[in-house]
C-alpha cells in the first residue's frame, strides 16, 4: 500500500548521504569525472579529511579548502586545482 510517509533515516545514514553529496559537488566543481570509482575514492578521502580536523569523523564539509585538499588528494597534485586554467585565461585577457 502506498503511503505519503516517509520511514526514518539514522543521523548516521545522513550524515554519509551528505558526504557522498560533498564528494559528487567537489568533483563537478572542479571539472573532474564523477563515477563509482571517482566517488568511491573521494568518499574514503574526505572520510580521512574529517578524521584528522577539529570537529572529527562527523565532520561533512566540502567546501572552499576542504574541497580543494579532497581534489588535490583525487589528482595527486598538491597546489589548487584550476589556477592554472584561470590564470592563463586571465592573462590572454589582459594582454589583448
Amino acid at each position: 500500500m502506498y503511503s505519503s510517509q516517509n520511514d526514518r533515516i539514522e543521523v548516521e545514514t545522513m550524515r554519509e548521504i551528505a558526504r557522498i553529496r560533498g564528494v559528487i559537488t567537489a568533483l563537478v566543481e572542479n571539472g573532474l569525472r564523477v563515477d563509482e570509482a571517482m566517488v568511491m575514492k573521494g568518499y574514503s578521502e574526505a572520510c580521512e579529511l574529517a578524521l584528522h580536523s577539529g570537529d572529527g569523523p562527523e565532520d561533512v564539509y566540502l567546501g572552499g579548502e576542504r574541497g580543494e585538499q579532497l581534489v588535490a588528494a583525487l589528482t595527486g597534485t598538491k597546489g589548487i586545482v584550476g589556477v592554472f586554467v584561470i590564470e592563463p585565461a586571465a592573462f590572454l585577457i589582459d594582454s589583448a
